[in-house]
């Protein structure tokens, strides 16, 4: 008798290991060990199932949400606020994103409801208009990851977004201070304004090839995050996109690019262009090389300013604007060479410690500030143009000397 019973509890031990990885697989490495209810807990070993052992322990689940606006139905209350991971399928509404929106610690309203929720996959969802107000009066619609949808709360670790989404609202994931990782679904084509700003423990991100908008600082106070590539239909990058990304070490841009920043502002002295010092990467301290592409005709103002660990970077030769300190304080900056389509440019190399500046242009190219205010940098001009240069108000006076050089 005793052999039987041990063989059925070794059966019943294999049964429950074998679905806990079946789990684990499912939702991508998330913890779970379900008794294989989709909609009802499981109960582990020596934890007994509500009689005896540790009432209410509630292991991680996987819910289908066959009806929009039932989620809460399927979770109790007492639940709610217990799990870590939960995958869910089916189709959710406002009511259901309020509902996930306290299991990871905030209410509609922003207040803290003691909610623990890390893990969340709803990749296998379909988001769709009704319910409740989600925050703050904001609704679901129809494949959007609405504005402010999962802003400031603070247990969420890693999300796995629907497959049917196509875009990020302003402000989604705002503040999600220990948020890791997202998986963002290849039918996203917009990543609205601060949708991921100061998500200071972001990792890794990935952007979807559709994608042919990110938002003004989308990314911005995104500390961890080391590595980026663009995606080839970007054809601009907004003020403040990466800025304060200060742990950014390479950085891919496509090759349609056109501008880096906030656009073609034509007027050329750059004014009102960026608020503040708002630029795309301002503040990425730890990028060492850049290349951009030949397509890009436009460097913002402050685009590049802050970048401290900048030790190299070619401008195209299709550049025409070098906007307001767009490489201002890049002190490991000592050479660049200003292309001969550059028509404006203003105080662009201002705080920089540059040893040298070439230019190919044998007009000096319009402004109305210094181009760089140390003492000791020598400009470089092509041969027949040191007149030129030397009688300019502002480039005859911003650099230690002006010599001719063969082009």
């Amino acid at each position: 008798m005793h052999s039987n019973i041990n063989k059925n509890i070794f059966t019943m031990t294999i049964k429950r290991f074998m679905i806990c990885l079946s789990l684990a697989i499912a939702t991508m490495g998330f913890t779970a060990c379900n008794s294989g209810d989709d909609d009802e807990p499981g109960n582990i070993p020596g934890q007994g199932n509500g009689q005896g052992g540790n009432i209410g322990f509630t292991p991680e689940r996987i819910v289908d949400v066959s009806q929009a606006g039932t989620l809460p139905e399927k979770i109790s209350e007492v639940d709610m606020y217990k799990i870590k991971s939960l995958r869910l399928t089916g189709v959710l509404n406002g009511t259901d994103i309020l509902f996930l929106r306290k299991m990871a610690g905030r209410d509609e309203q922003g207040y803290a409801t003691g909610g623990i929720l890390e893990n969340l996959d709803i990749s296998d969802t379909k988001i769709v208009s009704g319910g409740e107000a989600y925050y703050q009066g904001y609704k679901t619609n129809y494949d959007e990851i609405g504005d402010y949808m999962f802003c400031e709360l603070p247990s969420l670790k890693i999300v796995l977004l629907p497959n049917e989404a196509t875009e990020t609202g302003t402000h989604a994931f705002y503040n999600c201070a220990n948020l890791t990782s997202v998986k963002i679904p290849e039918k996203i084509t917009n990543i609205g304004d601060y949708t991921f700003n100061n998500c200071y423990s972001l990792t890794s991100i990935n952007l979807p090839k559709a994608l042919t908008d990110i938002g003004e600082d989308a990314f911005s106070g995104c500390s961890s995050i080391v590595s980026i590539t663009i995606p080839e239909h970007i054809k601009y990058i907004k003020q403040g996109t990466f800025k304060d990304c200060t742990s950014l070490a390479s950085v891919i841009l496509p090759e349609n690019l056109k501008s880096i920043a906030s656009g073609s502002h034509p007027n050329p002295d750059g004014y009102g262009e960026v608020d503040g010092y708002n630029g795309a990467f301002t503040n990425c301290k730890s990028i060492k090389e850049i290349n951009i592409p030949n397509s890009v005709t436009n460097i913002g103002s402050f685009a590049f300013m802050g970048c401290s660990a900048l030790e190299s970077i070619k401008l195209p030769d299709g550049i025409i604007w070098l906007r307001k300190a767009c490489f201002k304080d890049c002190y490991n900056l000592k050479s660049i060479t200003i292309p001969q389509g550059v028509r404006y440019i203003l105080a662009p190399f201002i705080g920089c410690k540059l040893n040298s500046v070439y230019i190919k242009n044998s007009t000096p190219p319009y402004t109305r500030a210094k181009i760089i205010d140390c003492e000791s940098t020598i400009l470089y001009v092509p041969r027949g143009s040191l007149d030129k240069y030397k009688n300019d108000k502002y480039w005859g006076t911003s650099f230690a000397d002006i010599l001719e050089y063969d082009l």
